[in-house]
């Protein structure tokens, strides 16, 4: 069992109300969670292959490590998502300010991994390559107060402040990863596959609720730290 620590994970998403405005989230994220290890295939092998050698009168005569250069090893891991920071923007506004300056974020993830690792002795292991799916939910509050100088900001009701709920099935890229011992750090890119949005936002100058975007983008980068115990 391993703990993951997600740092510095950067999150976009995009919804769009009726008329065809839009507006995108820019999320700092840090990601803890678990992660348990070869789930299925041979755990066994996850440290190597060790060779005892013996005389032919059956004496032992030490051990010999082989490493393993081409183990596929599949993982089932859970994070729980916070952001304390971020900004929202509203690009139709012809400005670069943002529109709410922050607000907190939490959601959860599940996901199974499968990677491609050298094992080069018991303590070392690179991961040239891992893909993981999974799903994940995400909660984004938007404070409402931002800088963008447009008289609009209060007729679509931003300055109110909102809230905004992602579903995401999504697709994982790690790569380059090094494992040492108790210790692993691999760089990972997050896109989704197929996600659905609600917002709270309901602007003044819309009649009815706003439509929501089916399939929002959503793309996170981050480095994956794993801790075993």
């Amino acid at each position: 069992m391993e703990v993951r620590s997600n740092a510095a994970g950067h999150r976009r998403a995009f919804l769009r109300c009726s008329q065809g405005f839009g507006h995108e989230e820019s999320r700092t994220l840090i990601t803890l969670g678990i992660e348990r290890k070869s789930i299925f295939g041979t755990p066994a092998l996850r440290d190597g292959i060790f060779v005892n050698h013996y005389d032919y009168s059956g004496n032992y005569r030490g051990t010999e490590y082989t490493p393993i250069y081409n183990f596929v090893d599949f993982d089932f891991g859970a994070d729980v998502l916070i952001g304390p920071t971020g900004k929202t923007y509203a690009h139709w506004l012809d400005t670069d300010e943002p529109i709410s300056s922050g607000g907190l974020s939490a959601g959860a993830s599940a996901y199974i991994r499968m990677s491609w690792q050298f094992i080069l002795s018991p303590k070392l292991r690179f991961t040239p390559f891992s893909v993981a799916i999974g799903g994940q939910y995400l909660h984004i509050k938007n404070n409402g107060d931002g800088s963008a100088p447009s008289p609009l900001l209060k007729d679509f009701n931003y300055d109110q402040g909102w809230n905004e709920n992602l579903s995401t099935l999504y697709l994982s890229v790690g790569t380059l990863g090094i494992e040492t011992g108790s210790l692993s750090i691999t760089p990972e890119v997050r896109v989704l596959t197929l996600s659905a949005a609600s917002t709270s936002l309901k602007p003044a100058r819309i009649i009815g609720d706003v439509q929501k975007e089916s399939n929002p983008t959503l793309i996170s980068v981050g480095v994956k730290v794993l801790k075993k115990f």
